[in-house]
């Protein structure tokens, strides 16, 4: 019998990439965490967040049909690609459909590969206290290849490498996994990730104080015709350079907020959204906010190029 539901083990955050026999390296994609369970042919999907989304992914629909074996737990990430490159703001998309009916209609316009990197339960049997690289072998054996929406992670023996590559290209970063590694629940030392920052063009929809200064920016990117909240960023600037800032701020200020949906807070301020902004950052959030976000620069673009289908 499978488990209702597992708690999926998550890496810890490392400064640097390295080398090590004793861990196999992978592309990390900026796509979305999912759990599948497959039993007596039918399947059963689960997010991060141990929240269940059958149906949401009707190209999945096929996955018992391609597996040789019953009883099977796969762990991998959805993806959806725009120009060659994984998109976090598309694949969150198709999450966040709102029901299956809405998701088979997205899935004609924005399609989603499923990326398996891990088999916890091969017929109804734990692997969980089994070695990666064990668990990765019977991976390898259980799927049926065929040219549908479903691919298996793959290794790589150098991580300088592989950071330099995904680097290059502008991908999130790496994984490195202890070959030894059991399958434990929550963060472990035993699977790190490397994270490439990354740059977005913002603009500014407002400001939050603390007294009279200026603590953050918030910041958003037109999404069609709605300028959607991505989070506050409070680095990256100097103090003169903050105060110089707050007083355009000030000429900008506005009664309505500029945001799709408005963001709460108490501090909270509305600008006119003309200020665009270069932004570094680590990865997104499941709630489309970006992560450790640091202010770079001002930018000479137009608001309208501040979109999140440009993301880089």
């Amino acid at each position: 019998m499978l488990p209702e539901s597992i708690v999926p083990m998550e890496p810890t955050l490392v400064r640097a990439p390295f080398d090590d026999p004793a861990f196999v390296f992978q592309v990390k994609w900026d796509g979305v965490r999912l759990l599948s369970f497959s039993e007596a042919g039918t399947l059963r999907l689960e997010n991060r967040r141990r929240r269940r989304r059958d149906g949401f992914y009707p190209e999945l629909e096929t996955l018992p049909g391609r597996l040789k074996h019953s009883g099977l737990v796969l762990d991998g990430e959805v993806v959806a690609f725009k120009g060659g490159k994984p998109s976090f703001p598309l694949v969150l998309r198709r999450e966040q459909a709102g029901s299956p009916a809405r998701a088979r209609e997205l899935a004609r316009r924005v399609p989603i590969v499923y990326l398996v990197f891990d088999l916890l339960y091969l017929e109804g049997e734990p692997l969980l206290h089994r070695p990666l690289s064990e668990r990765q072998e019977r991976l390898q054996e259980v799927l049926r290849p065929a040219p549908e929406a479903v691919e298996i992670v793959e290794n790589f023996s150098s991580g300088t490498a592989l950071f330099r590559a995904v680097e290059a290209q502008g991908l999130e970063g790496i994984v490195a996994k202890r070959r030894a590694s059991l399958y434990v629940p929550g963060k472990s030392r035993d699977w790190l990730k490397v994270e490439v920052r990354r740059r977005m063009l913002c603009l500014v929809g407002g400001y939050s104080t603390e007294g009279k200064r200026l603590k953050s920016l918030l910041l958003g990117a037109w999404q069609g015709p709605d300028l959607i909240y991505l989070g506050r960023v409070g680095t990256g600037l100097s103090a003169r350079e903050w105060e110089e800032l707050a007083a355009v701020l000030r000429d900008l200020t506005t009664a309505v907020c500029p945001f799709h949906r408005a963001p709460r807070g108490r501090s909270f301020r509305w600008v006119e959204p003309v200020l665009p902004v270069w932004v570094e950052y680590s990865e997104w959030t499941e709630d489309l906010h970006l992560r450790a976000p640091s202010l770079v620069g001002f930018a000479r673009a137009a608001p309208a190029e501040c979109r999140l289908d440009a993301e880089s």
